[in-house]
């Protein structure tokens, strides 16, 4: 038998990538509500020869069946050449070979029948984690498709040759030693060698449909019964995995199954409700008795598919947690992005009036994320990419991170990247393509930061709790899709300086929130968080803050360029402030060591002051800036060339620690 007999036949289809899956098209494009591990194919409207499905120039498929089977290799290419194994396999299979899409797989089609198994993914070794896993297999005799590209291996035959028993019984024996990788934690298998063969395949099938069954079960969930459609993930989990804990089904492979039909639902949960869901019932499932030898024997029935969903107060099938079970493991840790400050997945808010600095505030913690320095003395335990999303000012952004650089002394590449453009967070389909144009450049974001709330918050009105629950809607859908935290720069109130402007639902929704206030008579500004959950510590962050100036160098008419830094030292608490605002404040510790040196010497020419201060390992700029400052502000005074500390700096000194 050839290909060429074979393309009259009723058995070719068209296929295209749905959401990464290799979906079967109709004519018109449409996919097929049901994908190609349903064996349903045989009398489907989808199906032509193959004449009629090349002219689409859409891809070609192929049904198996009717006695022509197919082994389908994964990894079979590894640096240009055959896999060992893979090679092993062809040569004794000795029929027609072709290159699988990805040009690194290889489908083998025979004459026959496959008696090791009975459908596909019975036997496999896949680990999606290892590129350089090797082979692995898939084996498809029984009206499930197969991608079909007429790619065909040099040295292989033309022909669809007979499956021969040699090859099959060393195929057969390969596999059952790879089939050990996938095996589920909880180990209870049936003993194979209580049945024969022909049982054991037909054990196999029903595994299967079972698992075909509760795919589609949560793939149909209607979009409309909301919560449900959790129940149902979490309901057919649990089903499904009594049968990979008996040995039937390989984990790997369902879990897979089970979050691609999640997937494909209506209206998708986001993908860590789907995560979550499907881990929490597949390790319910796995707690119970896992389907036996003698249910198998005694039962003849092809799915349990829905029992969960329509049983009525069941204790067990439910994704109910007993919070009065003594005996019910707690986890103390919180997931933080930095300890204390942001949640690992979160929405948080930055606020403050104009010109207090809260985007130098926003941008010093951007770096602290990308660099994985402390933020104040707050671990950062996730550190990584971050991406600021600059809807205003992006130079000021862009200068400002250049003085960031400058004056930490940051040398090395951090993964800080900019956006100088809004985003509208209230538009789905934006915040999908947005999520899209991130993953295809590859970036893995940790924080993603807006600013601001009202250049992203798209057309509508901060005051309206529909809009605004509309743009809280689209930073879930970042939070969920990219598994981040989203925070945002925002401005307070007209009238009310103490809250963030805009409808009640903002504070409600977020996890975390800021205040940036500069503080009266001083130099100082002051952080303070006014909302965060899960705080186990008791202690909410307050703190203050300067803005320092950087010289960056000189424009093109010659004039020097200065960047404020936000800068904080770590040592002030609040409360040292409330009753000296009219004294001299000593900010940075530049100026501190000026200060220090001063007092050492009793008084000292300003040239011997920045030379000492170089000696301490500060920049000849730095030291001129720190000198330059203290003078303008009248904490140094000069008598003649002389320098000498001013008698309203001693109580400040006291007070700043």
């Amino acid at each position: 038998m050839s290909i060429e007999t074979i393309k009259p036949e009723q058995r070719w289809l068209n296929w295209k990538l749905v959401k990464g899956r290799k979906r079967p098209i109709y004519s018109d494009g449409t996919p097929r509500t049901k994908d190609r591990y349903n064996s349903e194919f045989t009398s489907d409207s989808l199906l032509v020869d193959y004449q009629t499905a090349k002219t689409t120039g859409a891809e070609l498929g192929f049904v198996t069946g009717q006695g022509v089977v197919c082994i389908d290799i994964d990894n079979a290419i590894t640096d240009g050449k055959l896999h060992p194994v893979a090679q092993e396999v062809v040569d004794s299979c000795n029929s027609y070979t072709e290159y699988s899409p990805s040009g690194n797989g290889l489908h083998i089609l025979c004459k026959g029948k496959l008696p090791v198994v009975g459908v596909n993914c019975i036997y496999d070794n896949h680990d999606d984690l290892k590129a350089d896993a090797g082979p692995s297999f898939d084996l498809f005799d029984g009206g499930q498709y197969v991608t079909f590209t007429g790619k065909h291996l040099k040295g292989t035959p033309k022909e669809i040759n007979h499956v021969q028993n040699q090859a099959i019984q060393k195929f057969s024996k390969r596999l059952k030693a790879e089939d050990s990788e996938d095996e589920p934690a909880h180990t209870s298998k049936i003993p194979r060698d209580s049945v024969s063969p022909e049982e054991w395949k037909g054990y196999k099938r029903r595994a299967q449909a079972q698992l075909e069954q509760c795919c589609e079960v949560i793939e149909l969930q209607p979009a409309a019964q909301g919560k449900g459609r959790k129940t149902t993930i979490f309901s057919q989990s649990g089903i499904i995995a009594e049968w990979v804990k008996a040995g039937l089904l390989g984990k790997q492979k369902v879990l897979q199954a089970l979050t691609e039909a999640a997937e494909n639902q209506e209206e998708p949960l986001p993908a860590s409700e789907i995560k979550r869901n499907i881990n929490s019932g597949f390790e319910k499932g796995c707690i119970k008795q896992p389907v036996t030898l003698e249910f198998l024997k005694t039962t003849d029935t092809t799915s349990m598919a829905g029992k969960a969903v329509s049983a009525k107060g069941s204790k067990e099938d439910n994704r109910f947690i007993n919070l009065g079970n003594p005996a019910r493991e707690v986890k103390l840790n919180i997931n933080w992005l930095v300890k204390g400050f942001l949640p690992r997945a979160g929405i948080c808010g930055i606020y403050g009036d104009s010109f207090t600095g809260k985007s130098f505030i926003a941008l010093d913690i951007a770096f602290s994320v990308a660099t994985g320095a402390d933020y104040c003395g707050h671990l950062v335990k996730a550190p990584g990419d971050v991406l600021y999303v600059a809807g205003e000012d992006d130079g000021g952004i862009s200068m400002r991170s250049h003085a960031y650089r400058q004056h930490h002394d940051i040398n090395d590449s951090a993964p800080l990247y900019m956006l100088p453009s809004p985003e509208d967070m209230s538009n789905p389909k934006n915040v999908e393509a947005f999520v899209d144009e991130i993953v295809d450049c590859g970036l893995s974001p940790r924080l993603i930061i807006l600013d601001t709330l009202a250049t992203c918050f798209g057309g509508g009105d901060e005051n309206s709790t529909g809009d605004m629950n509309k743009f809280f809607d689209g930073l879930r859908m970042l939070r969920d899709r990219l598994d981040c935290c989203v925070m945002f720069v925002h401005h307070t109130g007209h009238k009310d300086k103490d809250r963030a402007r805009g409808s009640s639902v903002l504070y409600a929704a977020l996890d975390a929130e800021y205040i940036v206030k500069k503080q009266p008579k001083t130099e100082f500004i002051s952080v303070e968080c006014t909302k965060l959950k899960n705080n186990s510590t008791g202690k909410l962050f307050n703190e203050l803050f300067h803005i320092e100036s950087v010289e960056l160098g000189f424009d093109e008419d010659g004039d020097p360029v200065s960047y404020g830094v936000a800068i904080n030292d770590g040592e002030s608490e609040m409360s040292d402030f409330k009753d000296c605002a009219d004294q001299i404040k000593i900010t940075g510790r530049n100026q501190k060591k000026a200060i220090a040196i001063v007092d050492e010497e009793l008084a000292i020419t300003g040239d011997e002051l920045r030379s000492r201060l170089r000696e301490e390992g500060v920049s000849q700029q730095r030291a001129y800036e720190a000198v330059k400052n203290l003078i303008e502000k009248g904490a140094l005074l000069q008598d003649g060339e002389l320098l000498e500390i001013s008698d309203k700096v001693t109580q400040a000194l006291h007070n700043s620690g």
